[in-house]
Parts: C-alpha cells; structure tokens; sequence
C-alpha cells in the first residue's frame, strides 16, 4: 500500500485501517511523524505493528512504552527515563538491550545478562552476583569480567570448559573443572597441573597432543583410552609401548622399532598389524597368521608350516597363498567348504568330497556354496536331481541358469516334474 497524498484528510476510520494493513508497515515510521492531530489510539496501534514509531511520539503512555519494546526490543532506545517495566520488558528479550539503559538495577541486569551472558559487557561494575549468573548462561562471558574471582571462573568453566582460555593461571580447582566439562581444554591451560592432565586424558586420549612432557601415569591412561593416542608421545618406554599395542595392534605403526616383545604383543591382539613390521621373526609371523590367516598376504616368503597354520586357523586364507600343494586345498576345503571357489583345477579327490558333502545332507547352503564347482560326473541322476529340486525350492534362479546356459545340466534329460517347477518358479 503506498503512502496517501494527503493523509492528514483521511478520517479516523481509514486511518485505523491503513495502519493495521501488513503493507503499511515499512511506511509506520515516515506516516506517524507527519500526521498531525494523531489520536493516542493511532499511535498505540503503530507502536504494536512497528516498535521503532514511538521514536516520533511526543509523551507516549506507558503502555505504548510496553507495546514499543514488546514489537521490538531495541525501540527502548527511543525512550526517555523507561520504567523498570519497560526496561525488564526489553532485556528479557534482548539482553544487549541494557546498553540503551542508564544505571540499570540488579534487577534489570539480572534479567539481562540471563537472556544473554555476553551482556555484561555493558554493565558497569557488575557484582559477583550477575557477574556469576552472566557466565552461567555462557562461560565466555568470563572475557569481559576484569580479574572475576575464583567462583566466577569456575561457574564460567562449567558451563563451558573452553571458557578456561580467558582465565589467566586458573587455580587446580578451576582447571579440573574445566577438562572435565571439555578434555580438550586443556590446551587452553598454560600451566597444566598433573591432576588436570589425568583427567583431561580420561576424557579423550587424544588431547596428549596438547600436554607437554606428560607424566608415565598420564601417557598410560591416555593410551588406555586408545592406543593410538602413542603418536602424541615423544620416545615411549616399553611399558607404554606394550600398552598401546594390547588395547590396539595396529598402534604398532607409531612405535619406532618395536622389540620383538612389542610386536609379537601387537599381532597376537591383531594379525594384520603385521603389515606395520618390517623384517618380522618367524615366530612374529605365526602369530600373526593365527589371530588372522590373511596375515599371509604381508609375507613375502611364507614356509610351509606357515601356510597349513593358515589354513588350519581360519577360513579363506587360501586365497592368500601362492602355489598352494594338493594337500593344503583340500584341507581348506574339509575346513570351510566354500573355501573351493579359490581352487582352480581340482583334483579327483576333492571333486569326490564335494559330491560326499553335498549329498550327504543336501543342506541349501552348502550347494550354494559350491554350486559353481560340483562337478557332476560323480553324481547319480537321481543325486542330480535332488540338487536341482534343492535350487528350485529355494528360488535359486541365478543357479539354475548357470547350470542350464552353461550345458552342465540338459533341460531336455530332466523328469518333467522338475521341467514344471522350474516353469513355474
């Protein structure tokens, strides 16, 4: 709605109206300050659609006061001598608001600086008492308190334990406080405590980075957070080492030649920290291969003893072994049957033990398993059958197309009981 040529012909009506319309808002300001004759009703109802108007009200009532800073807080700047009210009113909703307030009470600066903690930086001289409730509503607001007191620092740090950054050599009390809420506060702390460091680390591992020349007791607990947590440490004693690599194998790759006692500590908690040692004994790399087979991978050179300790300790490990003897496929086979899809040529014997397996029980999975390597040359056609009907029941469509596109089974040779099923699955 745009400004009227002549407003001040319009009658009381219409003007009601067209303050009360949403588009008149962006125009309130320019309308109150050049209608002349404005009736006390007009000016509340602007006040309430845009705070900002009482700037241009000549004595505006209290409660135009009150509509003003409800509308918009910051309108109490506008406002000569606001009543405690009127003040409350604006610094609960914007605590910055105080700095519009002449020799505001405790009152009022309470009010404030529980809206927003930061507004203390316009109170001049706040007592103890606001002072702690401002860094209570935010721990920061600690930065524009000169020299606050002991209880001021530590009400600032449990809010926010990062708040220790604006304290200037925080007492232990203080500094406790502050790791506790927040580990990695301590980075923040100049002169660390023991006993801040411990807690600190009992909180996160990792803020090691940040302590200097931690003591035995806190590099261990840090460590026993993660032991990862190592690389923080400058030149770790075996005590330390050994306690990394027991919560976390793989911390190995941090320590700077290991002893033997250390890596065989790592790779008995996990194998594959083995890819972490160079040149590992023997007795390292059995170890490692018997909490986890694949370990053979990080060996350049595996004996055969290595190899069956492979075999014998887990599944699939035969897919990492290179020129593997008849005798070692089949016993990855008789350990784990599905082992035989990393068995490329196999001999009669394991064909053989195939058929044994799967006939035997006929179990679903084990015919999914090796599906792909029977060979069906040692099966009976009513063992065949049976297989191909196992397929059916469980829908196994990928299968039997393998089976039927490949020429392993005609389609034409089957019983046509086993022809319909197939139809219809």
């Amino acid at each position: 709605m745009n400004i009227p040529k002549n407003i001040n012909t319009m009658t009381n009506e219409e003007l009601i109206a067209y303050i009360g319309d949403d588009e008149t808002n962006n125009n309130l300001e320019y309308f109150i300050k050049n209608l002349k004759n404005i009736t006390p009703e007009l000016e509340l109802l602007a006040v309430q659609q845009d705070g900002w108007c009482i700037e241009y009200i000549k004595d505006p009532t209290e409660e135009m006061k009150l509509a003003a800073v409800n509308e918009d807080s910051e309108s109490i700047k506008y406002i000569d001598n606001p009543s405690p009210e009127v003040q409350l009113a604006a610094v609960k909703q914007n605590g910055y608001d105080i700095q519009y307030i002449d020799l505001p009470s405790i009152e009022v600066q309470l009010a404030a600086v529980k809206q927003n903690g930061s507004a203390i930086q316009y109170i001049d001289h706040p007592s103890v008492k606001v002072q702690i409730a401002a860094v209570k509503q935010d721990g920061y607001a600690i930065r524009y308190i000169k020299d606050p007191s002991p209880e001021v620092q530590l009400a600032a740090v449990i809010q926010n334990g990062d708040a220790i950054r604006y304290i200037q050599d925080p007492c232990l009390k203080v500094q406790l406080a502050a790791v506790q809420q927040n580990g990695h506060a301590i980075r923040y702390i100049k002169h660390q405590f023991p006993e801040a460091q411990l807690a600190a680390v009992s909180f996160s591992g990792d803020v090691l980075a940040y302590i200097k020349n931690p003591s035995i007791e806190v590099q261990l607990a840090a460590i026993k957070q993660d032991g990862n947590d190592i690389q923080y440490i400058d030149l770790p004693s075996p005590e330390v080492q050994l306690a990394a690599v027991k919560q976390n194998g793989s911390t190995i790759r941090y320590i700077k030649d290991p002893s033997p006692e250390v890596q065989l500590a790592a790779v008995s908690v996990s194998g594959d920290a083995l890819s972490y040692i160079k040149n590992p004994s023997i007795e390292v790399q059995l170890a490692a291969i018997k909490d986890y087979p694949p370990a053979m991978r990080y060996i350049k050179h595996p004996t055969d003893e290595m190899k069956m300790l492979a075999i014998k300790s887990g599944k699939s490990a035969i897919r990492y072994i290179k020129h593997p003897t008849d005798e070692m496929r089949m016993l990855a086979i008789k350990k784990n049957i599905e082992d035989i899809i990393f068995i490329t040529s196999p001999t009669k014997e394991m064909e053989e033990y195939l058929h044994k397996k799967v006939i035997k029980s006929y179990d679903k999975d084990i015919i999914d398993s090796v599906i792909y390597n029977i060979n069906f040359k040692y099966f009976t056609t009513e063992e065949r059958n049976n297989v191909i009907k196992i397929l059916i029941e469980e829908n196994s469509i990928e299968e039997l197309n393998y089976l039927f596109y490949t020429g392993i089974v005609e389609y034409n040779e089957l019983p046509d009981d086993i022809k319909l099923a197939i139809e219809l699955s």
